[in-house]
């Protein structure tokens, strides 16, 4: 069920990409959107109305203030806001008041002892494959950019909508399903991410586009050497491990929500959901990364 919106998603990322340089994230951005379900998107006045709306959000995100630049998944956040804006005004809403875990008369109670919570997880039965395949998505992303000498390859939009169709073509393969796909193609939006921001926080300075540069502004113009990262060592092994481990995040998060039951009611095909939780799991990896950081400095310099 999953696997139409995702394959459609993919191949029109990667056409506009080939086809038009300079507007690869603009139509992945605009076919998050388009993911959504026609119970979400009645009409073709609505379809249009979502459209312009991701487009404004698009403009007012991404092209012009570059917000959140180098982190995966702000396009999917981005599509994920307008998307929802939409569907408020026709009274929809990702969760329902009445089945809300966090409300008075949910009947899926929600408690943040451990014991609880570990049971939450364990009884979960949508976390280990979308934990999994998060995982696998943004390594087959982060690698397929870092495997290339191409810049037209490297191109983050372009590796992920490359994962983003074989993972749509393979359903049904060795048992891989629709929810693997759609979670390998949100973690194909966390490999996304520039190593330099996921992993050091820090952000990129680069000049503007020139017209036959890659669809991507993280990715400097032609024949402009690519941002250098921190004065620290980083192995290919702790580059595929961290976006191993950020990918999972994401994948988690997905599974979560899914397990609260906040995609299903009152309807399915909720457009940018996977691109949303792929971007909180790279805001809860950069938090555990700054957190881990201010631990061995103040270890460090209490030993010195």
């Amino acid at each position: 069920m999953c696997a139409s919106p995702v394959l459609a998603s993919a191949a029109v990322t990667l056409a506009a990409s080939l086809i038009a340089p300079g507007l690869g994230q603009a139509a992945m951005c605009g076919s998050f959107a388009g993911m959504s379900s026609p119970l979400l998107l009645p009409s073709f006045a609505v379809t249009l109305a979502t459209g312009v709306c991701t487009s404004i959000l698009f403009e007012a995100f991404i092209h012009y203030r570059n917000a959140a630049l180098g982190l995966g998944g702000r396009l999917g956040a981005t599509a994920f806001l307008a998307v929802n804006l939409i569907a408020a005004s026709q009274g929809h809403f990702v969760v329902p008041a009445s089945t809300s875990p966090f409300s008075f008369s949910s009947p899926i109670r929600f408690s943040l002892s451990l014991p609880a919570l570990l049971q939450f997880i364990k009884t979960s039965p949508y976390l280990p494959l979308t934990v999994v395949y998060g995982a696998l998505g943004s390594v087959a992303t982060i690698a397929l950019r870092e495997a290339s000498d191409d810049n037209a390859a490297a191109d983050p939009v372009r590796a992920a909508a490359v994962v983003g169709l074989i993972g749509a073509l393979t359903v049904g393969v060795y048992g891989h399903t629709s929810l693997g796909s759609l979670a390998a193609y949100g973690g194909a939006f966390v490999g996304m991410s520039l190593p330099s921001r996921l992993l050091y926080g820090a952000e990129p300075v680069l000049p503007p586009l020139s017209p036959d540069s890659s669809s991507d502004p993280a990715l400097p113009a032609a024949g402009v050497p690519p941002p250098s990262l921190p004065s620290l060592s980083l192995t290919s092994g702790k580059l595929l491990a961290s976006f191993s481990l950020a990918g999972a995040l994401g994948g988690a998060v997905h599974g979560l929500t899914l397990h609260l039951g906040w995609w299903t009611l009152p309807v399915a095909g909720w457009g940018g959901k996977a691109g949303m939780c792929s971007f909180v799991g790279v805001l809860i990896f950069r938090g555990l990364v700054r957190s881990c950081s201010g631990l061995k400095n103040a270890w460090t310099k209490r030993r010195a």
